[in-house]
């Protein structure tokens, strides 16, 4: 029902765009800053990024950027609006998702009522990983390719069309986010289903295969070709960087931002050994693959939601209560646009389309401290040091001083991040690391113990500080 689905856009699109999921979008990490910085230096540059000039420990180190496409709409958005406008851009590809999502499982057989309160659950499931960053972009182009795969397994599109859908498609994937080896996975996985010796089998493993290959192809079509893939492996490869990123750790089943997942694993239980349907080796190989990768990785999770929301709709399709296929019935019969429900909703969005956004809580960055130096500029000289975390917002904030680190680990290297981690954690030889990098001045979180060794140090001195932030300079 379109009205339904429209309406279901509306609202999330309204939620997420007022306080206070406003806030979180932008402030639950750093990174929304970086996007917004390095897709505002392309613009100006007219060019892709290459060379990285905002640290002074990797000066004019190479850049491959991972999603430049992608940065440039994030750069666009918070230029014209912003943190507004990097809200705005969040809360809309988020509610596309779902509205996608929706409309998949109406296309597949599903009443609005079904679809919608599926919808819901596997955005439950999301809704941890909702966060004004590229990779938004990539859960929508999985519940695209997920949807065309679906529609070619159940003989609803032919291989022609998913070619001319999916082809051009990765090669767009592959320059807004790098998390386009899933699309490739997908592929991999319908093909890993068909396997078998019955004619139509046979024939979708070629044409799966063909596909696998030609979008693997189209993936070498971005500014950096084979480096891109280069620089993923490099990066997925190496335990020390991923092992302290929390998107890369097992799910914390204490923590309620995953009880959306659990929801969905006792639905699975619940179809498994009560409705005990037939199920296709397609859609167990999904299940078991993503089940497996999210139990692995949180930021897996949104695509597990994604990709086992229409197999679970399939399965309570028909086997539904009587008294629920009536109630979406009369639902079906709902006009929301007459009765003005959808004009209200749309009249909402405009009003948060405009509200203010203010900038990231000052408990999660250094926001006085920040505006503490730009109003005493000679309280500091020479480089400094700071959080990682804290780093993509002081490159955007204060791109005069060129920070120690950001959160691109990959991009700075092993070396650097042991540094790091050898003054952060206040090791032997800190402070010989600090002379080494000629640091002059810190900017750490209030209760961070470094702040305590400087403070018993005679040629360090507190120059500022606050609830959140404190500021060391070298005498």
């Amino acid at each position: 029902m379109p009205s339904l689905r429209v309406a279901v856009w509306l609202v999330f699109f309204v939620a997420l765009a007022c306080s206070p999921w406003r806030a979180q979008l932008v402030s639950r990490d750093g990174d929304a800053a970086l996007h917004w910085k390095l897709g505002a230096w392309m613009l100006e540059h007219r060019e892709v990024i290459r060379v990285d000039s905002f640290s002074h420990t990797h000066p004019q180190g190479a850049v491959i950027s991972k999603e430049w496409l992608s940065e440039l709409f994030w750069g666009a958005a918070g230029e014209a609006l912003g943190w507004n406008g990097l809200v705005l851009l969040a809360a809309l590809l988020i509610a596309t998702t779902l509205f996608l999502l929706q409309r998949q499982l109406e296309a597949e057989g599903s009443d609005a009522l079904t679809a919608t309160m599926l919808t819901l659950l596997a955005a439950w499931t999301c809704s941890m990983h909702w966060l004004a960053r590229p990779h938004l972009a990539t859960h929508l182009l999985v519940v695209v390719f997920n949807w065309q795969l679906r529609a070619f397994q159940q003989g609803r599109l032919s291989g022609r069309a998913l070619f001319a859908w999916l082809v051009p498609l990765m090669a767009l994937w592959a320059n807004v986010h790098g998390a386009f080896p899933i699309g490739l996975t997908l592929i991999g996985l319908y093909l890993l289903g068909n396997i078998g010796k019955r004619p139509e089998q046979v024939r979708n493993m070629k044409l799966l295969a063909g596909l696998l290959a030609a979008c693997a192809a189209a993936t070498l079509l971005n500014p950096n070709g084979w480096k891109l893939h280069g620089i993923i492996l490099h990066y997925l490869r190496h335990s020390q960087f991923v092992g302290g990123v929390n998107e890369f750790l097992s799910p914390n089943f204490h923590a309620s931002n995953t009880w959306g997942f659990a929801a969905q694993w006792l639905l699975l239980a619940v179809i498994l050994l009560g409705i005990r349907s037939r199920w296709e080796r397609v859609d167990l190989v999904l299940v078991a693959a993503w089940g497996y990768f999210a139990l692995h990785s949180v930021r897996n999770l949104p695509i597990f939601a994604l990709v086992a929301t229409p197999i679970v709709a399939e399965h309570l399709r028909h086997r539904l209560p009587l008294v629920w296929q009536r109630v979406a019935a009369d639902i079906s019969r709902i006009n929301l646009v007459a009765d003005g429900t959808i004009w209200m909703l749309a009249s909402l969005g405009v009003v948060a389309a405009f509200q203010p956004c203010t900038k990231p809580m000052t408990e999660v960055f250094p926001v006085r401290a920040v505006q503490f130096l730009k109003q005493h500029p000679e309280s500091v000289r020479g480089r400094m040091f700071n959080p990682d975390h804290w780093g993509s917002y002081l490159l955007l904030e204060m791109p005069e001083h060129p920070v120690f680190m950001d959160s691109r680990h990959e991009f700075y290297g092993m070396k650097l991040v042991r540094d790091y981690l050898q003054v952060m954690r206040g090791d032997p030889g800190w402070l010989e690391t600090l002379k080494r990098y000629q640091v002059n001045w810190t900017l750490m979180p209030a209760r961070h113990p470094l702040n305590q060794l400087l403070s018993l140090r005679g040629d360090w001195r507190r120059v500022y500080a606050d609830q959140n932030a404190v500021i060391f300079v070298q005498d």
